[in-house]
């Protein structure tokens, strides 16, 4: 039976890390390390007449902090409310698969859209610099409900010549009256990792 046990786990480890997480490569991805409203390795882009973006401590779906997007139309402008961060230089792999996410709640009214996308970066420079690959930008405001929800992307292949990546979380309004929305963003350990930590502690039980 213990023999059996420990194959499962493995079996179930090996499907598991087919695709890297995007997550375990973001530092401070559920906001818990910052200085006020400033979220430490996140930077905050708010665009438009009534556009912010902070870190507070409401609303988490773990810890104390989440981050808190809004935005709201007032003249013929547009807005924005975005957090934007470039993982360490090396941290990912071409042509490795990547999966992101992170869980978001909230409130999207006319015209307000959220989304989300991963750039593939030459952080360094050693092959030109800039952006080497572009993923999916993914809207994701319409299903924005007042529980926590998880968005993600997955079997994103890191573009050659990269190795680096670069996340961005927005909402943006558009520009007429009505045109309001907010949103908080979290993260949490993900699914697997915690399943994984599960068939741990089951494997410990057996053995003792």
């Amino acid at each position: 039976m213990k023999k059996l046990i420990i194959l499962l786990s493995l079996c179930f480890a090996a499907t598991v890390s087919a695709n890297v997480s995007l997550n375990s490569i973001v530092a401070n991805n559920g906001f818990e390390f910052g200085s006020g409203a400033l979220a430490d390795n996140w930077m905050p882009n708010a665009i438009g007449n009534i556009a912010t973006v902070e870190r507070v401590a409401e609303e988490a779906l773990s810890g104390t902090y989440s981050e808190k997007f809004f935005i709201n139309y007032v003249s013929e402008t547009g807005t924005k409310a975005e957090i934007l961060q470039q993982t360490a230089v090396g941290s990912i792999t071409p042509g490795t698969a990547y999966d992101f996410s992170f869980f978001a709640k909230g409130y999207a009214g006319p015209g307000v859209v959220g989304f989300f996308q991963v750039q593939w970066l030459d952080g360094d420079g050693s092959h030109g610099g800039g952006v080497k690959g572009v993923g999916p930008m993914t809207q994701f405001g319409t299903s924005l409900t007042s529980v926590y929800q998880e968005f993600s992307q997955t079997g994103l292949i890191a573009a050659a010549n990269a190795d680096c990546a670069f996340i961005s979380i927005r909402l943006e309004g558009g520009a007429f009256s009505g045109s309001t929305g907010y949103m908080y963003v979290d993260a949490i350990p993900e699914p697997a990792t915690m399943a994984l930590l599960g068939l741990g502690g089951l494997l410990l039980r057996k053995r003792k």
